[in-house]
């Protein structure tokens, strides 16, 4: 346990670290000591995040709900070595047909937000296809820290998904999830 400045605009009160393996000599994970004291009978903790704001969201310890919660398979990833985050091998990012240039790099999945990161040359990429394909506003860096690009509604529309490949699974966003369009430009 570490004592924290800076988590004062935090709704809660405090974050709880549930990385696969310590990153220091700090003591026991949280889900270690949970299956230890016989809490829980396997080292798996698993989230629900409800699409709509009607729907609640749940963290389960322990395991999951298949009957309950999933519509089909879970798809089972294994994580790269050192095996002290959650790095995943991705192998493709596509914008609608259009295949992004990827350097060998990993993945690395974060519940803790909700922004998706791209390696500067796959984003340079995306932003090239938006103004060149689609026809949007030259793509600039906004004070925000956000790229986007002046955007018609029509333009927006046309937007296609966008697909992540991890081992054999394509993983389909659609715009809505990864753009928004407001006062007339599209924000990634």
């Amino acid at each position: 346990m570490v004592a924290e400045t800076g988590l004062d605009t935090l709704v809660g009160d405090g974050i709880l670290g549930l990385g696969p393996d310590t990153l220091t000599d700090m003591p026991k994970l949280f889900i270690d000591s949970l299956k230890e004291q016989g809490v829980i009978d396997t080292r798996v903790f698993s989230f629900l995040i409800g699409l709509d704001h009607n729907l609640p969201s749940y963290f389960m310890v322990g395991g999951y709900d298949l009957a309950k919660y999933a519509k089909g398979p879970i798809q089972w990833h294994e994580t790269l070595e050192p095996k002290k985050t959650w790095y995943l091998n991705w192998s493709g990012v596509k914008f609608g047909d259009d295949i992004l240039e990827l350097d060998p790099t990993v993945m690395l999945p974060d519940t803790g937000t909700s922004f998706i990161s791209l390696p500067e040359k796959t984003m340079n990429n995306l932003l090239s296809i938006m103004h060149e394909e689609y026809g949007t506003g030259k793509p600039k860096l906004y004070p925000v820290g956000l790229w986007g690009a002046r955007c018609s509604v029509e333009q927006f529309d046309a937007m296609p998904d966008l697909t992540f490949t991890i081992d054999q699974t394509e993983y389909v966003i659609s715009k809505h999830q990864y753009m928004i369009n407001r006062n007339g430009h599209c924000v990634l």
